[in-house]
């Protein structure tokens, strides 16, 4: 009796750890994910406003305006993986044009920004083929 209560005692404490540690890698990778999710989440905005046929200039511009202020973070977000090479750094480079081009020439209509979330989407795809 007393070595099944041990057991028993053994397999909750290493669940417990098991979960601590499970806990602790998940973290680590808690803000990579969330500035994708963020930069994911804007850029999903104006895909689903082009698929409207719903494309308000102030809103675009805000979501264009939040994609080019989360791009900076993508580096440091992947420093301890992938920042230090050199082809990661022209994707990014190739989003800071795509957004920036996106919002040097503001939308007019659907169509225009249709193309620019196809352009923007296109670099962020080309990187998760790699890198993902």
């Amino acid at each position: 009796m007393k070595s099944i209560l041990l057991l028993v005692l053994g397999l909750v404490v290493g669940a417990l750890a098991a979960a601590k540690v499970s806990s602790v890698v998940q973290m680590r990778d808690a803000y990579p994910r969330g500035v994708m999710s963020v930069m994911q989440h804007h850029l999903g905005a104006l895909a689903q406003s082009v698929r409207h046929n719903a494309c308000p200039v102030d809103a675009t511009q805000r979501h264009l305006q939040r994609l080019k202020a989360m791009q900076p973070d993508i580096l440091p977000a992947f420093a301890e993986n992938l920042a230090g090479k050199a082809d990661f750094r022209q994707h990014a480079s190739k989003l800071v044009q795509a957004i920036d081009t996106a919002l040097a020439d503001p939308a007019a209509d659907c169509k225009a920004l249709g193309k620019s979330v196809s352009m923007i989407g296109g670099t962020c795809k080309s990187c998760h083929q790699i890198y993902r």
